[in-house]
């Protein structure tokens, strides 16, 4: 999830578009097929406001709550769910696809610590 906290910090904060970030993603790791707003987009939105919601409130973070409210007003409130219908639910394949994803990225940035 840190991927998708990240990348949804980059819009709430103004910084960039979703498109953008995914554009991106998908540019600087070749063969990916979605960007973290696609894969946030087959999860389901209230899936993605509900898990940041409740992390922001465990952790008592500003930063992952100001995310969760943006998602509630730009997308659930204009009825934007993303590929799933409201309510959604996580089928056993996307979360072990989502698990693989973050193995990979942990591993890059291990690598990446080791090279600096």
């Amino acid at each position: 999830m840190p991927l998708l906290g990240a990348a949804q910090t980059l819009v709430t904060n103004g910084v960039s578009t979703p498109e953008m970030v995914d554009r991106t993603y998908m540019i600087t790791n070749r063969g990916v097929a979605l960007g973290p707003f696609g894969i946030m987009d087959v999860i389901g939105m209230k899936t993605c406001y509900d898990v940041l919601s409740y992390w922001g409130h465990q952790n008592n973070d500003p930063q992952t709550l100001r995310n969760a409210a943006y998602i509630k007003e730009q997308l659930i409130d204009q009825a934007r769910w993303g590929c799933r219908p409201a309510p959604a639910t996580i089928s056993i394949r996307t979360l072990l696809t989502l698990r693989q994803a973050s193995l990979r990225y942990r591993a890059w940035r291990r690598l990446m610590r080791l090279c600096d």
